[in-house]
């Protein structure tokens, strides 16, 4: 079930001067209309059929027929684009069951049942990268804007597919707001579709793609 039920707008501007970039974090949570608010059958009705394959042969692909969704916490954001979320049992135990077993510990923290989400749509640059030389300051500036209002909030989540290293590729909401939609709304990101269309906001997606 995809439990979305409003996209945020944030109206506040990403400032960039003389290479320092400082992201607004007091998020301003006013919603875009009432037609904001989805259903699983209004976000159904806008969805692509199918999902490409995603796993690379790296455990059972995740399509929206056998999506992995519930509610959970932010833990930790990783950058603009990843994050590790809490979440219970139940949904824990399926993502194990299909992860690859060679990459469960790179996508799966058992002992705290943590779960490491990409988030699907979008593509930040990035800021916590193995390779140094990968990271850059924009990277930075979006996982602290990501960071100002996510972390530690409440999170819904629909799992659709699978990205490397077993990590599932996901809708994510924190605190009742859309992710991918805030992050590309305030032009930390573009409206990435190397994974496929979104399969539930495709059209909100593209819309405010800058």
């Amino acid at each position: 079930m995809n439990p979305f039920t409003a996209l945020k707008i944030n109206k506040a501007p990403l400032i960039l001067a003389l290479g320092l970039l400082s992201p607004v974090v007091n998020a301003d949570t006013s919603l875009l209309s009432a037609n904001t608010f989805y259903s699983i059958k209004n976000a159904l009705n806008s969805a692509v059929s199918t999902v490409s394959d995603t796993s690379k042969g790296r455990g059972a692909t995740l399509t929206t027929s056998n999506e992995i969704s519930g509610k959970g916490k932010i833990a930790y954001v990783i950058d603009g684009d990843t994050a590790w979320v809490s979440v219970n049992r139940t949904e824990f135990n399926e993502f194990l069951a299909v992860a690859d077993t060679k990459d469960k510990k790179k996508a799966l923290r058992t002992d705290s049942m943590q779960v490491k989400m990409r988030i699907g749509g979008i593509n930040t640059a990035e800021s916590e990268h193995r390779i140094k030389s990968k990271n850059s300051a924009f990277g930075k500036a979006a996982s602290n804007y990501l960071k100002g209002w996510a972390s530690g909030g409440s999170a819904e989540y629909s799992c659709y597919a699978h990205g490397y290293y077993s990590r599932p590729i996901c809708a994510v909401s924190a605190n009742g707001f859309d992710i991918g939609y805030d992050m590309i709304k305030n032009g930390y990101s573009d409206y990435d579709t190397s994974w496929g269309k979104h399969p539930y906001f495709d059209a909100q997606y593209k819309k405010v793609s800058k």
